[in-house]
C-alpha cells in the first residue's frame, strides 16, 4: 500500500481548513497509508524500525503533497528532500495567490518532472491530487458517486438484481456500479482516452 506525506501549515483560515480535508479525502478514497504534520500514522513497525535505525520518518514514504500558499520553511525543506530523494511531490498553491518565496530560487523549467508544481482552486483540487496519485502511485482513487442518473427496468432485470443482491450487503445500485467499474477498467480504448484527458 502506497504510503503519503500531507504537509500543511497548521493554520485557522477557513479555506484552507477545506483543502486540507479535501487533500486527505482524496487520499483516503485512494486507500493510501496517509501521514501529516498533525497525524502521523505510519505502522508501529515502520516507526520502531526507522527510530531504531536513526532514519526520519520520511523517508519511509513514497510520495508528499504539500500546500504551500503560506509562508513555512518546512514546505521549502520538503520540496528540497523531494527533489534531493527522487521522491514523488504534488507542491500546491491557491490560485490567486503570490507564488510562494521558496518557488523564487527554483528555475521552474529545472524543477524534476517527479515534482509538479501547480496552483488550484477549490473547483479543480480534487482532480489535480487524483491525478497525482494515479501518476506517481499508481493507485485507483474511488469516486464519489454524484451524478443522479435515472434508469427504467423491465420486471426481469429487476427480479436478477433482487437475485444477485440478495444476502449480500450490497444494494442493486452498488452491484450495477460495480459492474461497471469493471467493463471500463476492462476497456482498453476508454483506458487509452483517460490518459490522454489526464495529459491535457
Amino acid at each position: 500500500m502506497m504510503r503519503v506525506y500531507f504537509y500543511g501549515p497548521t493554520t485557522g483560515k477557513r479555506d484552507l481548513v477545506t483543502t486540507y480535508g479535501v487533500i486527505k479525502d482524496v487520499c483516503h478514497r485512494a486507500d493510501v497509508v496517509l501521514s501529516t504534520n498533525s497525524q502521523p500514522n505510519l505502522p508501529p513497525e515502520t516507526v520502531s524500525k526507522h527510530q531504531a535505525s536513526a532514519a526520519p520518518l520520511l523517508d519511509a514514504m513514497q510520495a508528499i503533497i504539500v500546500e504551500g500558499s503560506t509562508p513555512d520553511p518546512q514546505a521549502g525543506y520538503l520540496l528540497a528532500y523531494a527533489i534531493a530523494e527522487k521522491r514523488p511531490l504534488l507542491y500546491l498553491y491557491a490560485r490567486g495567490e503570490v507564488a510562494p518565496d521558496v518557488l523564487r530560487y527554483l528555475n521552474l523549467k529545472d524543477i524534476p518532472k517527479h515534482v509538479l508544481v501547480t496552483t488550484y482552486s477549490v473547483a479543480n483540487l480534487e482532480k489535480i491530487v487524483e491525478s497525482f496519485l494515479s501518476a506517481f502511485g499508481r493507485v485507483k482513487v474511488r469516486e464519489v458517486p454524484r451524478i443522479k442518473f435515472t434508469l427504467r427496468l423491465t420486471p426481469t432485470i429487476d427480479e436478477y438484481l433482487d437475485f444477485k443482491t440478495r444476502n449480500t450487503k450490497q444494494t442493486k445500485a452498488d452491484y450495477l456500479r460495480d459492474k461497471l467499474d469493471k467493463l471500463l477498467e476492462d476497456d482498453d480504448e476508454f483506458q487509452q482516452h483517460l490518459r490522454k484527458r489526464h495529459r491535457e
